[in-house]
């Protein structure tokens, strides 16, 4: 079940299969100066958080980012030398900027950070349609190759767990992104 929702949440972001939103092609983009994440800064996110109506938020507006970047955001100061994220260890309450943030392990890692790479989206969720069909379809293999390895041969069984689902970014230029330079 865990690999399902793994599999699905990294075709939302990024998408493979389908069009992910970091991989739409008109989502509103706010752009680094440099090409690491490590060149975030707070009014990157002020600009970012302001790209976007409130018609096109829906009172549902996060940021959605991996752990590591969110590990980031929490070491940038404002011009007081303050942290701009007041309590990063309260879980239940992680905002940023008055919106909440979602943790996500199949967002970019920080250590994915490259130029020209989008690493946090902004946006309403809803703007994403997520159609799964009922059921599972399973298939028990006593014979054939898989993983490389003869079930035969080994005197092992497996299992084929089949699921059909799709989705769509429905309105791109409803949600944004952080990008690093090129």
């Amino acid at each position: 079940a865990e690999a399902f929702a793994a599999k699905e949440s990294a075709e939302i972001i990024t998408g493979t299969a389908f069009t992910g939103i970091i991989n739409s092609v008109t989502p509103t983009t706010t752009t680094l100066l440099g090409a690491a994440f490590t060149d975030l800064t707070y009014k990157k996110l002020v600009d970012c958080s302001n790209s976007l109506s409130l018609g096109q938020l829906m009172n549902g507006g996060v940021f959605i980012m991996h752990r590591t970047v969110w590990s980031i955001i929490q070491g940038i100061l404002d011009d007081n030398n303050r942290p701009i994220v007041q309590n990063p260890w309260d879980a239940a309450s992680r905002t940023l900027l008055g919106f909440p943030v979602v943790l996500d392990e199949q967002a970019p890692a920080a250590s994915a950070s490259a130029a020209n790479t989008a690493f946090i989206i902004f946006g309403n969720p809803r703007w994403v349609s997520f159609g799964r069909r009922q059921g599972f379809r399973t298939q028990l293999m006593i014979e054939g190759t898989a993983a490389g390895v003869n079930l035969g041969e080994t005197r092992q069984l497996g299992l084929i767990i089949d699921t059909r689902w799709g989705l769509v970014v429905t309105i791109p230029a409803n949600l944004a992104y952080i990008k690093t330079a090129a």
